[in-house]
């Protein structure tokens, strides 16, 4: 980890993890790291995890964040990322981007769509193996994805799961709502099939 003092705040620092396919940056006003592989970081933090290997952007605004990092590079981590887990305490901001390569089942043609998660929550937790979020607390996400939606699908309710692969199949699971009776909702405009 290496950590510099910012250059727009002097009580703000930067913390640098570079890996095999991407580097983490943490802002914040403190930041602590361990033997261990853990990092703990608080004061309007920003985490950012640029992953060229998947072609996506993982970033993470919060009062507080402790994530811990994979210990070494293995076949799973090196393809998909390198954060192993992330608490985030709040308010909690989630925003995820990444390239998507649709083949038109016509033409046979490849089109290239950028989508993106953004999610908000009282707090969150992240399981980097299964690169699954899970948000409690007033959550409203939106996610855009060009290729099958005309516009951002909305989702607000009590708790949520939201999957954060860059690389779904057709049957993964993208999200999940849970809430009071009443309270989840969903909101979704289908792209229109052209004939």
């Amino acid at each position: 980890l290496m950590i510099g003092v910012g250059a727009s705040d002097v009580s703000a620092v930067t913390g640098t993890i570079p890996y095999e396919g991407g580097t983490i940056t943490i802002d914040a006003t403190e930041i602590n790291a361990t033997g261990g592989n853990r990092h703990f970081a608080k004061g309007n933090v920003h985490l950012k995890d640029v992953n060229t290997t998947t072609n996506s952007t993982l970033e993470a605004f919060a009062s507080e964040i402790t994530i811990t990092l994979f210990q070494g590079p293995s076949k799973k981590s090196a393809a998909t990322g390198f954060i192993r887990s992330a608490e985030f305490a709040g308010p909690v901001k989630i925003v995820q981007t990444a390239g998507k390569v649709v083949q038109d089942e016509k033409t046979g043609q490849k089109a290239t769509f950028e989508t993106k998660m953004e999610a908000t929550a009282d707090q969150a937790r992240y399981d980097g193996a299964k690169k699954m979020a899970y948000l409690t607390g007033n959550v409203k996400a939106t996610y855009t994805d060009p290729s099958l939606f005309r516009g951002p699908s909305t989702l607000t309710g009590d708790e949520a799961t939201i999957n954060l692969d860059p690389n779904l199949g057709p049957d993964d699971l993208r999200f999940a709502i849970r809430s009071k009776p009443g309270v989840s909702r969903l909101t979704v405009t289908p792209k229109k099939e052209e004939m």
